[in-house]
Order: structure tokens, then sequence, then C-alpha cells
């Protein structure tokens, strides 16, 4: 089982199989919700062309099937329909690393009036533009792909743990931890942002944000070397406390990874909240707080 951060690799260096030889490309851009107009242009003109592609080689042989390349084997497909959910997906920030590799084969491989083939020189743009994750996103596909070995052409059924899961409902994956001490860096965990009630957001209509944690990267205390990029003297809070090396995608920075570091949230008289924690995180230098579970 890939690590979460070997799995982000997939994206940040993912090959895309050609008969002339494998490029690659980098998915990095956040991406949340329905597409951008210019994007679901994208997507419907690709799909598209997929008919057209279909129909055109049907047309005289109803047996033909579409092939193309996943990770180191070939797969075959029937119709445009068995691939729906592969080209859909990257354009919504649900895309598994093997669905980016269907939607950029497709886009070299098929065209029509509204869309010419992409070169394979243009696939990073092409990437940038119009393809990426959101938070559940990435921890989703981790959790049913990797952590639960499910094959990437199958896809999560209705109460499955997946892509396109709630925050809330991806969080009953593990148990919650009370107080930062009970956290084990052996083990990977799951940081959901709270509201004002510290209750998890979760998702949708009330964007909220989740992310995982790296496991056996961990520092006792923050302040051991300048693990943020920059020592800020006027926020003390933020140095020598747990830190943790987490994995997320999140808006203006995309797929990342950076320290985030852990204090007790506490209450008006000085009490630590049972289960809520303040962090820190590297990534865009600013705090929140987040209830955390563990997964075994």
């Amino acid at each position: 089982m890939l690590t979460p951060a070997q799995y982000a690799e997939r994206y940040w260096n993912l090959e895309v199989p050609f008969d002339a030889g494998p490029m690659t490309v980098r998915i990095d851009q956040y991406r949340l919700g329905d597409p951008t107009p210019g994007s679901a242009h994208a997507k419907d003109d690709l799909f598209q062309g997929l008919k057209d592609h279909f129909h055109q080689h049907q047309r005289d042989d109803k047996t033909w099937r579409v092939t193309l390349r996943v990770n180191s084997a070939t797969k075959e497909f029937e119709s445009p329909q068995s691939l729906g959910l592969h080209v859909a997906r990257p354009f919504y920030g649900k895309g598994s690393p093997e669905d980016c590799q269907i939607v950029l084969q497709l886009a070299v491989l098929v065209a029509n009036k509204h869309k010419p083939r992409k070169a394979q020189a243009d696939l990073q743009t092409y990437c940038d533009t119009h393809l990426g994750l959101d938070c559940n996103g990435f921890v989703g596909n981790y959790l049913w792909h990797e952590r639960a070995g499910n094959e990437w052409d199958v896809d999560p059924g209705h109460r499955d743990i997946g892509p396109s899961s709630t925050i809330d409902s991806i969080m009953k994956s593990g148990h919650f931890i009370s107080k930062i001490e009970d956290m084990n860096a052996a083990q990977m965990h799951l940081l959901a942002k709270v509201d004002g009630a510290n209750v998890i957001i979760p998702g949708g209509a009330r964007v909220g944000h989740i992310t995982v944690t790296e496991p056996n990267r961990y520092m006792a205390q923050s302040f051991v070397f300048d693990s943020f990029g920059g020592l800020d003297p006027t926020r003390p809070q933020i140095y020598g406390h747990p830190a943790y090396w987490v994995i997320e995608s999140t808006g203006r920075k995309g797929l990342v990874q950076s320290w985030y570091a852990f204090q007790p949230l506490r209450d008006k008289r000085g009490r630590n909240v049972p289960g809520v924690f303040n962090v820190f995180r590297g990534s865009k230098g600013e705090e929140f707080k987040v209830r955390v579970v563990a997964l075994a």
C-alpha cells in the first residue's frame, strides 16, 4: 500500500502512455464543484469526440473497442458510456491517477468539429487549465483505492467511502482522537475542519476541508528546525508543538504537502476542549480548528 505522500507522487509525476513512448505530466491544480465554463466545454467536447470516434469505427464493425493503456496494462472499452465517469471525474476534482491517464490519452486520440486533437506537448497546459482535485477527491481516492485496495476500475457504491463522499462521512473511517498525546506518529490520521460550534463542516454547500497525515513523519517540537520556511517572531504560538506532515488539496495551492503544528483548543476558562485542536499549516501559513481521527 502506498502512503499518502507516495500516492500524491502519482499525480505529481503522472505517466501517460502513448505508442511513441510515455510522457509525464503534473496534476496539482485545485478543482472544486462544477467545472468552469471553459472546462465544462472541454469536457463536453472530449466526450462528444469520443462518441464520434466510436460511431465512426462501430458503423462497420459492431464489435470494435477502443484500447487504452492504464498503468502498465491495456484495457478495452466497449462504448462511450463505459468511459463516462473516468472522463468526467478529473474535471470535477474527483479523478484518480488512472482517470487522468484516460482523459489525457483521449485528448490526443479523439476529435470532433469543436475539438481538435491535442498535441502531446500541450497536455500539461490542458491539465493545468481543466483537471485537478478537491480535498475529499484526493483523500477519498486514496482511501478507496489504496487503503481499501480497490482496483482503479472499481467505483465506490453509494455507501462506500470514496472521492465524492462528504467530509463528515469520510471521518467515520477511523476513531476520534480526544487529545494530542493520543496521536500515534506511525499511524495515518484524517483532519477535518470544524465550524464555530466545533462541528465538522461536511462540504458541499458548506465548504470544509479534509487532509491526511503521512505515517512516521513527525516532529515532537516544531521549532527543532526552520520547518515552516521562515521563523516568525510575531507568532511564537506556532513553534514548539507536535507537528505532523500532511498531504492535502487546498484552494490557491492545489495538491501540496507541509507540516501542521498542533495545539489543544482552550475554552474561555483555559481548559482543553476534548477532541478539537488548533493547527497551523505551513502550506498556507494560517491557523484553523480541526477534529482528528486515527486510521487503524
